[in-house]
């Protein structure tokens, strides 16, 4: 009995031991949002401005393994590589330097680096390097005082705020907290279960995980008002608690499961409560604690800012998102009105009103944004050296969501893939290499296409050849508008590589292409034409032509007539130079005494030289 009972003691050991390990293996994951940048000390300290901090905070019921993990500045003033465990709930303080940064307060990980007091891009990323956490500072920080040294904290709604507290808070609640409504959920039925009983809750969520995706506010007679959801992560959502409402503070409560296929991918409203005004209104999607996950104003609803507003479907038309998901975080560039609603289905565009038309116009930005130097053949490895760069010449920052570049073959790679953050500052240059983008750059020739969003015909095509080792293909200069064939003479070869900078030019000078034609034998005290209209120069420079007869004789012009007076074989030399190069070839023609003895390919003579010069243009040398 004894010996049964221990069998059976160590049967449940290794079944816990089992299931201890599952939740250890699933407690390493993360999806975006579950760990955040909580706070920023960008300002330093009352002691120092060199006394710089950062704070992550776990937003979850689990311990995260940081292992791998990296904090990044996009500017590349700062990369910080983590490791170590943020627990459940917990902080993460990072301090620049030195442990004194945070007075009293220990640090997890000390870093070298320092942020700019103008603002930043920060993007915080798992070891898998996926977007765990991002700040968007670019246009400066959203908080903190650098008189005060009072931080830059995040509020429980995902936005920024200004800590109450100098010195803020490090390693614990913020001023105003940021709640967690992550929820770890196990069964308490009292059956054997097995590991995978236990059912872990993902309900942390951040703006834009769920968008309205399209809403008919004007319907057709017998028809309802309705607003379609869309599920832009790679999760499903119970949306049970969640709620819409619309400008008039009405709201409709939701339910179910918005899933991530197909159909299931979208969750649609009929009529919802206080009615979606048709000249203008807000609708706003809340999430089970009351976060703003998305919003949508239209029309000449009046929400600080009605410039970058949605614009007004009539009956029966619907405003749905340019395609599916799409979100450059303003309405007027993001919605456009549509004469085929898609209830529960991918968005159609298929109508653009006027409203839609000037908002195509306020938000073209292809004479702004365009590729401004590459890379095809650097000198080391090819495969991760290689780059396309793209340069911001307007006075508008410019969201990259949808643009994409491809080569020859159109495989489209979206810059929101690769690039840190989606926005080009005016006047920003931005390098994307080939580990990211996938794209060959050939060493002999090759092309690099941009496209805008939707767009099926590129708006800039750079086409190029002649690559030399380690030289990068630069726009020489930023034309008013991008040249997009490839814009050849404003496009040259350069020996310094600008990745992320300012082109910097040394043009390399192509020598000219020599050739010319005339016959093989001819016949003396007979005029001959020389054409030299096969020479070439690839810079398009302009040349100068020097010929030798080899008879003594020499001329200057670009076609020309020479006449030999004694029999024999002469060696005719053409020199070109295009000012900074020259180059030459030679032939031999053999004069003869009588028709008789030229060859039969040479009975039929040239026809007389059109305006190109006789032998009375020769001069004895």
């Amino acid at each position: 009995m004894l010996k049964i009972v221990l069998k059976s003691f160590l049967i449940l050991l290794l079944i816990s031991a089992g299931f201890f390990c599952v939740l250890i293996k699933f407690s390493n994951a993360a999806n975006f949002g579950e760990v955040v940048i909580n706070e920023i000390a960008w300002m330093g300290t009352t002691a120092s401005v060199n006394d710089e901090w950062l704070e992550l905070k776990n937003t979850t019921s689990r311990d995260i393994n940081l292992n791998g993990w990296n904090l990044v500045a996009q500017d590349g003033t700062l990369l910080i590589n983590l490791s170590g465990t943020i627990s459940s709930a917990g902080y993460f303080l990072l301090e620049r330097t030195d442990d004194t940064s945070a007075p009293d307060i220990n640090a997890d990980i000390i870093y070298v680096g320092a942020l700019s007091n103008n603002g930043e891009f920060l993007g915080l990323r798992d070891q898998e390097q996926t977007l765990i956490d991002s700040v968007d500072a670019n246009n400066g920080w959203q908080g903190g005082d650098n008189t005060t040294k009072k931080t830059m904290e995040r509020k429980d709604n995902g936005a920024w705020q200004t800590s109450q507290n100098v010195g803020g808070t490090p390693r614990t609640v913020n001023s105003i907290a940021f709640a967690s409504s992550s929820q770890e959920l196990t069964p308490t039925d009292t059956r054997e279960t097995t590991p995978t009983s236990t059912v872990i809750i993902q309900t942390t969520y951040t703006f834009g995980d769920v968008l309205i995706n399209e809403f008919v506010s004007d319907p057709a007679d017998n028809e309802v008002e309705w607003v379609e959801l869309y599920n832009k992560t790679d999760m499903k959502i119970d949306l049970t608690g969640w709620w819409i409402e619309e400008g008039s503070k009405s709201k409709t409560k939701l339910e179910g499961i918005i899933g991530v296929n197909g159909p299931d991918r979208y969750k649609v409203i009929e009529k919802p409560a206080g009615n979606l005004n048709n000249d203008g209104d807000i609708i706003i999607l809340y999430d089970l604690g009351g976060k703003i996950i998305d919003q949508a104003a239209y029309g000449d609803w009046d929400d600080g800012d009605k410039s970058n507003n949605a614009p007004v479907a009539r009956d029966p038309f619907s405003v749905a998102r340019k395609f599916d998901g799409y979100n450059t975080y303003n309405n007027l560039n993001d919605f456009s009105v549509t004469i085929k609603p898609t209830k529960n289905a991918s968005n159609i565009i298929q109508a653009e009103d006027e409203v839609r038309m000037e908002a195509k116009a306020k938000f073209d930005f292809s004479n702004d944004v365009f590729i401004s130097e590459i890379l095809p053949n650097p000198v080391g490895d090819d495969t991760k050296l290689e780059f396309i760069e793209i340069y911001n010449a307007g006075s508008r920052d410019v969201n990259l969501t949808g643009w994409s570049l491809s080569n020859k073959d159109n495989k489209k790679i979206n810059f929101e893939k690769i690039a840190t953050s989606a926005m080009i500052k005016a006047g920003e240059y931005l390098s994307f290499f080939r580990p990211l983008t996938k794209i060959v750059l050939h060493n002999d020739q090759g092309q690099i296409k941009l496209f805008q969003p939707l767009a099926d015909k590129p708006i800039q095509t750079v086409k190029y050849k002649n690559v030399k080792e380690g030289w990068s293909y630069n726009l020489n200069k930023n034309p008013s508008t991008p040249l997009y064939q490839g814009g050849e003479k404003e496009w040259g070869w350069s020996e310094t590589p600008t990745q992320g900078a300012m082109n910097v030019f040394k043009i390399i000078n192509h020598a000219p292409e020599v050739d010319f034609n005339m016959p093989k034998e001819v016949l003396i005290k007979t005029p001959v034409i020389f054409d030299s209209s096969d020479t070439d120069d690839q810079d398009g420079d302009s040349l100068k032509f020097n010929w030798d007869f080899g008879d003594g004789f020499k001329n200057n012009l670009v076609n020309t007539e020479h006449t030999y007076l004694k029999i024999g074989i002469y060696k005719v030399k053409l020199e070109v130079s295009d000012g900074k190069d020259k180059a030459e070839k030679i032939k031999s023609v053999k004069v003869v005494g009588s028709v008789d003895e030229l060859s039969m390919n040479e009975q039929t003579p040239l026809p007389p030289l059109s305006g190109g010069g006789n032998s009375n243009h020769c001069q004895r040398r």
